[in-house]
């Protein structure tokens, strides 16, 4: 293993015996131990394929080159998330037990066979204390990745505001894997739109579930949410190996460029805090990365441009552009498109013909990645394209206009708006009055404001260099603004030629200077610096009111100790305590443990539903759940929606009036779904329970 990857792994030790001490308690280290076994085994079994795939595109890298830790990770990440989505598709994962476990841990087995190497190079081969100070400034991550750590083994729903607790992985990025597992297959859900994304990450998610081979819920949570922590670990190491190849000369420069990029991009708060939940992003942010390594690494004086043809280096950047696009769609705009212009400002296409030919292997590549999504969309839905073809799933257009308009800007935003929300989101988010009423933390610190000195320090020496990351960074600035929500943590991507660009700024300083006394003071400088910049996810960490609430759950975690297993599915005696004093209870311990004997449960506009052991009938916004479809049918007839309701066998309906009443604010809400309609119909339910969320749960009395 390069020795860098073996400094990573010790830190990351190190981060787990820390996130324990920052818990109190070694209970939420110990509850996602299991899944944490899991996670290090599909993320082994990636490093190895990585292996094979990076020797057989670019046989000429030493492992002592900037890039190949970083093209080894992110090549052999992106090839099992492509076998992960083509067997899933396939009806190969899922289920307790039986062949289909037998398979999800076969799969692992190439990879984890090539994660022995016998070849040996004087960088490359270091062991032992030598290889723990392979990039020393490095070390300087160790507060970020202990903060990750910790946040990463509590159970998704407690942690950060922001999230609202994980609100989209308990609703979307975990409970579509876990509907999977259950039907063995991964499909289009007509509860779902999100089920006909390409959700290639919900695949790697799926096939943990599959060899942990259990239906518990806290155990399929912990794998997927250990994954993408890892995930996160492995871009900031494919971010640092940018940084070394933008750096310029010198294997000094290029150490210390490869050590700060590491620490720039796990000190953003929004690093840690995706990065600790079973999200998506940090795969978007490793393919990234790797498509710059994959095209920056034929182009230095590091390799042999014989050795790597143009095609093979253009299906290098396709394979990761596919895989992040798979990954997370917005990434057409945030990543393929900016890596576009990166290359073309940056001036290392050849020429027009040159251009064109590597974008051709670059987008058959990149297709050939997508295709079992489409061909899985197309089967399942009528469309390969569905939702942005909304002929699928038998949508109206009213539901195809209501989707497209919840993933824009309000209509009327204008330029100046636009701009004031760059400037609210990027570089001032938590610092001044809030422009809305969501929480406002600092989870962008003062990352865009140090990504911008950096490519001004980096324009002086290098300036073909810098001006190709801004481009790339005004690229996906204008992508943001103009065909995104504006929400900050769809700027994520932004971080990656924003720390390549501080970590390339800073190398100079870090490693250089006349006498060896200059360069060790300056290189102090340089670790108080990149210490105290690692210091952003602790400071939010501090002021998050969901974790430093002394009332709620994170404040009181030594106290919890064992108890922190049920804190999601809860347990018979927490949920009869809280019924009994007549309190609110969260709607899954009432599903799992007030819920009576061969009951059925729907939900309206509840729909963080994965802790339910036996899921509830549901729906997204944009797809409505079952009282939305019964009122569509009966709109001015409550009678006969309630009918409708219990034809269909469901004997309880949660309501989240609070979630319903912030959809409708938001213009989300099917137009069917009015306040007046939904009274209708619950008055003439009995209401049993409250939810903590703000709703009812009703009971549908017998005919």
């Amino acid at each position: 293993m390069p020795a860098p990857l073996v400094q990573v792994a010790a830190m990351a030790a190190v981060a787990v015996v820390a996130g324990i001490a920052i818990a109190g308690t070694a209970a939420p280290a110990a509850s996602a131990a299991a899944g944490a076994v899991v996670a290090v085994a599909w993320f082994g079994s990636a490093f190895g394929l990585g292996r094979l795939v990076r020797f057989a595109l670019f046989p000429a890298i030493r492992r002592d080159h900037p890039a190949h830790a970083g093209l080894t990770l992110g090549l052999g990440v992106a090839v099992l998330l492509w076998v992960d989505v083509t067997l899933g598709s396939l009806g190969a994962f899922g289920g307790a037990g039986g062949w289909r476990q037998v398979l999800a841990w076969a799969t692992l087995v190439p990879g984890l066979l090539f994660l022995g190497d016998p070849r040996r190079t004087p960088a490359g081969g270091w062991t032992g204390m030598r290889a723990l100070a392979a990039l020393p400034l490095a070390w300087c991550a160790l507060p970020a990745l202990a903060v990750l750590a910790f946040a990463a083994t509590l159970p998704p729903g407690i942690a950060w505001a922001t999230e609202f607790g994980g609100y989209d992985a308990l609703s979307y990025h975990l409970e579509l894997p876990r509907t999977w597992f259950e039907m063995r297959r991964i499909a289009t859900l007509p509860s779902s739109v999100y089920s006909a994304f390409p959700n290639f990450v919900e695949a790697a998610f799926l096939h943990c579930m599959s060899l942990l081979g259990q239906a518990a819920p806290h155990g399929l949570a912990m794998a997927p949410q250990v994954l993408h922590a890892l995930l996160g670990v492995a871009a900031a190491v494919a971010v640092g190996g940018v940084a070394a190849m933008l750096a310029g000369p010198g294997t000094h420069r290029a150490r210390a460029a490869q050590a700060a990029g590491f620490v720039a991009l796990l000190g953003v708060p929004w690093v840690i805090v995706t990065g600790s939940l079973a999200y998506d992003e940090m795969a978007v942010l490793l393919m990234a990365a790797t498509a710059m390594l994959a095209w920056c690494a034929r182009m230095d004086g590091h390799e042999d441009r014989r050795d790597t043809p143009p095609a093979t280096v253009s299906v290098a950047v396709g394979l990761a552009l596919g895989a992040a696009i798979g990954a997370k769609l917005t990434a057409l705009g945030m990543v393929a498109l900016p890596f576009a212009a990166w290359t073309i400002v940056g001036g290392t296409v050849g020429g027009a013909r040159a251009l064109a030919r590597s974008a051709a292997w670059t987008t058959v590549a990149a297709g050939a990645v997508l295709m079992p999504w489409l061909i899985r969309n197309a089967a399942d839905t009528g469309s390969a394209l569905f939702p942005f073809s909304w002929s699928g799933l038998g949508w109206t257009a009213e539901q195809f206009a209501r989707f497209t308009a919840g993933h824009a800007a309000p209509p009327g935003t204008g330029f100046a708006a636009r701009l004031a929300a760059l400037w609210d989101h990027a570089f001032r988010e938590g610092f001044g009055p809030a422009p809305d009423a969501d929480p406002w933390l600092p989870q962008w610190g003062v990352a865009f404001w140090a990504g911008s000195l950096a490519l001004a320090v980096l324009a002086r020496r290098t300036p073909r260099a810098a001006l190709a990351l801004a481009a790339m960074l005004s690229a996906q600035l204008a992508f943001w603004m103009f065909a995104t929500h504006l929400k900050a943590r769809f700027l994520l991507p932004c971080a990656v030629p924003l720390c390549a660009a501080m970590g390339a700024a800073l190398a100079p300083l870090a490693a250089e200077g006349r006498t060896r006394g200059v360069r060790w003071a300056a290189g102090a400088a340089c670790a108080v610096l990149l210490a105290a910049w690692s210091l952003q996810p602790a400071w939010v960490l501090a002021t998050d009111p969901r974790m430093n609430d002394p009332r709620g759950v994170v404040a009181n975690l030594p106290a919890l100790g064992d108890a922190i297993a049920s804190l999601g599915p809860g347990t018979a005696a927490d949920a009869t305590a809280l019924s009994d004093r007549g309190e609110p209870l969260p709607l899954a311990w009432f599903a799992n443990w007030r819920l009576p004997p061969g009951a059925v449960l729907a939900c309206e506009g509840e729909a963080d539903v994965f802790w339910c052991i036996d899921a509830p009938r549901w729906g997204t916004v944009w797809n409505g759940g079952p009282l939305a479809q019964a009122l569509r049918a009966h709109p001015d007839d409550p009678g006969a929606a309630v009918a409708a309701l219990r034809t269909t066998g469901i004997t309880h309906l949660a309501v989240g009036e609070a979630t319903l009443a912030r959809w409708e604010r938001a213009g989300w809400l099917d137009p069917v779904l009015t306040p007046e309609r939904i009274r209708a119909v619950t008055s003439r339910l009995k209401p049993v329970a409250r939810t903590t969320s703000g709703g009812t749960i009703y009971e549908i009395p017998a005919p």
